[in-house]
């Protein structure tokens, strides 16, 4: 019986760098991602911090790995249907969106890790109404240090 292939790490705090992501609009303040992934699951928590006067804003979202089945999130205005799938090393979320108004978007997002598993790489290609888009975030593992004392 073949042994298990490893999972690549993606589970981990990681905070974007604004200065390397090749954002369409850029994005001020403080972006961070958690991700649990145990090769089933990939839970992905998302924040977003303007200025530090500023409540974070939040989403996430739990997908099944490789899933046949999209998941259904309805948001305020828009509903999405999800699903991630392994790629090899890498991890492809696609995404489907339609707005209250009928407006159709589509989304796909590929998660690749580089520098022996230290930069988070989000290539993200969206259709919908403003037409074809593309940003790619690059984010960094975030490490605790410890404090002093422990």
């Amino acid at each position: 019986m073949a042994a298990p292939k490893t999972l690549a790490p993606f589970s981990g705090t990681w905070v974007m760098d604004e200065k390397r992501s090749k954002l369409i609009t850029p994005i001020r303040g403080v972006s961070k991602a958690i991700i649990v992934y145990d090769g089933k699951t990939w839970k992905y928590v998302h924040s977003h911090q303007e200025s530090a006067d500023d409540e974070p804003e939040q989403w996430q979202q739990t997908l099944v790995v490789n899933s046949p089945k999209f998941n259904t999130t309805q948001g305020v205005d828009i509903t999405f249907h999800s699903r991630i799938l392994r790629q090899g090393d890498s991890m492809l979320l696609e995404e489907h969106g339609e707005t209250l108004h009928g407006q159709k978007t589509r989304n796909t997002v590929k998660y690749t890790l580089e520098d022996n598993g230290n930069t988070l790489i989000e290539n993200e290609t969206s259709v919908g109404p403003l037409g074809p888009q593309h940003n790619t975030y690059i984010l960094v593992r975030e490490f605790s240090t410890p404090q002093a004392g422990q």
